[in-house]
């Protein structure tokens, strides 16, 4: 890889990141001769002493030291590499506001998630439930698509539409490769139809809203929803959704539109909701049913303040002052951790608490119940579709 970089450092850069993109060498090669043009070092210092004894720094090279170049170019690159796997995806439904009777549709953004044909969007287009759902592919074919499944925890939908030939499913970026400070694009469709729309910025947090999310800085609208958050590389990192610190429903982040803060679920969180959405279940966000004091959430301790009724907490025996020690027998000593363990469960799914009441512990365990969701935007009330093809569960 030195040498390889090394001799990279002589060639203009316009040379350097066409074969940088083409993936004809490796990308840690490609990162340090881009973090060279930057900062103007010589290249001689990889190896401890220059080859020729006359190496010259990067930037004395005309164009080299263009950082901007290159940039550009990379962005580019990862937009032609990422463009087959982003699909548009138009909405038409009967909706009704009041006494009015209307014509409800949008535009969205999708992204293929295997090559027969099932494709990841937001379930923020699908609130008023559309009576028809077209995308058009990449090829510029528009396709009626079905509604399979809505995973209303971490704001997502699966469709099916029929292809008559494999579809471009994207490459992910390794988990561990994920890391704040790298580079970002935000891609998705808005209303103009020529081309995806992209927003760069950075990553600029991992685990966020209770470890479902990585945070960019991006501008991110309630267009490209569903649409990929990609590295230079025209790698995945995650669908961009809306999600807010502040709240759990499917509008909630939308207040963000282009504010600097984006949230996406990462790569390999969405590959494992597909697999559940593929079955054809609405998967939905957890709730035990219990209240907390007015404590710091960070710092306040996991005592239960209230009880529901009827809840999943009432089911296993929960009582007010009872304090929760650990989770699945992890511990958690803040509010902070236990919502984090619990945020990223579904509704269905058990989880063994261990409880300590008057000194005692003793464990229980519970089936947590669904958080409830909006079955429309609010103010306007759609008509429900029927199943099959162009229409949802």
């Amino acid at each position: 890889m030195l040498l390889i970089a090394w001799l990279l450092a002589s060639w203009p850069v316009e040379i350097c990141t066409d074969i940088c993109l083409s993936d004809f060498i490796s990308r840690q090669a490609c990162a340090f001769v881009l973090q060279e043009a930057s900062t103007g070092q010589e290249t001689d210092g990889i190896f401890g002493g220059s080859a020729s004894g006359q190496s010259p720094a990067i930037s004395e090279y005309r164009g080299v030291g263009d950082l901007a170049s290159a940039e550009q170019a990379a962005i580019l690159g990862a937009l032609q590499r990422i463009q087959p796997s982003v699909v548009r995806i138009e909405t038409v439904g009967r909706a009704s506001a009041g006494a009015r009777t209307a014509l409800a549709g949008g535009v969205g953004t999708g992204v293929v998630v295997s090559p027969d044909g099932l494709i990841v969007a937001s379930v923020f287009h699908f609130l008023n439930r559309p009576q028809s759902i077209l995308v058009r592919l990449a090829s510029g074919e528009r396709v009626s698509a079905q509604l399979v499944g809505r995973d209303y925890n971490r704001m997502l939908a699966l469709l099916k539409v029929p292809s008559n030939r494999p579809l471009s499913v994207p490459e992910g970026v390794p988990p561990d490769d994920v890391q704040v400070g790298m580079w970002t694009i935000a891609v998705g469709w808005t209303w103009d139809d020529v081309r995806p729309h992209a927003a760069v910025g950075i990553l600029s947090a991992k685990n966020r809203i209770w470890g479902k999310a990585i945070q960019t800085d991006a501008a991110v609208s309630p267009h490209n929803y569903g649409g990929p958050l990609i590295d230079l590389w025209g790698r995945i990192l995650g669908v961009l959704v809306p999600f807010s610190p502040d709240g759990r429903d499917p509008l909630a982040g939308v207040e963000w539109y282009d504010s600097g803060i984006g949230f996406a679920v990462p790569w390999d969180q969405v590959l494992q909701s597909v697999e559940r959405l593929r079955e054809g279940e609405d998967l939905f966000a957890a709730a035990l049913g219990i209240g907390f004091g007015e404590g710091n959430p960070i710092l306040a301790p996991p005592i239960v303040g209230t009880v529901a009724a009827n809840s999943a907490a009432a089911r296993a025996g929960l009582l007010a002052g009872d304090r929760i020690v650990a989770v699945d027998r992890k511990l958690v000593e803040r509010l902070s951790e236990l919502w984090q363990l619990l945020a990223q469960r579904y509704a269905g799914q058990e989880v063994t608490l261990t409880i300590e009441r008057t000194g005692k512990r003793w464990e229980a365990t519970v089936v947590l119940d669904r958080v409830p969701v909006p079955t429309s935007v609010p103010g306007l009330t759609a008509e429900a579709p029927e199943r099959g093809a162009g229409g949802g569960p």
